[in-house]
């Protein structure tokens, strides 16, 4: 099993840099896609700040594969839920789920 190891923090598209710079402080999902506009993640988190600049940050402890897929990140995209209790959980999943779906 590969361990997570600190590192550098992966170049960053101009566009990315953008997003990352304006994301809110609040819950939602969020989706990575490469250059052609191809998905390569979806998650959800109670912070979208905290949680996608997360993957971007100078000595990250990041699993290899996690660094690898961020390594290709050429764009984001985020939807903002109304909170992070049971009900937006609720609402970031299906979310989740719609990005998903509508992506693959």
């Amino acid at each position: 099993m590969a361990r997570a190891a600190f590192g550098p923090a992966p170049a960053v598209s101009s566009l990315v840099q953008q997003k990352l710079a304006q994301l809110p402080d609040r819950p939602g999902c969020y989706l990575f896609r490469n250059a052609a506009g191809q998905p390569l993640y979806v998650g959800k988190a109670d912070s979208l700040r905290s949680r996608v600049r997360s993957y971007f940050q100078e000595g990250a402890v990041l699993h290899p594969r996690t660094r690898a897929m961020v390594s290709h990140v050429a764009d984001l995209d985020v939807i903002v839920t109304d909170s992070a209790d049971a009900s937006g959980n609720v609402i970031g999943t299906i979310a989740q789920t719609a990005l998903i779906a509508r992506r693959s």
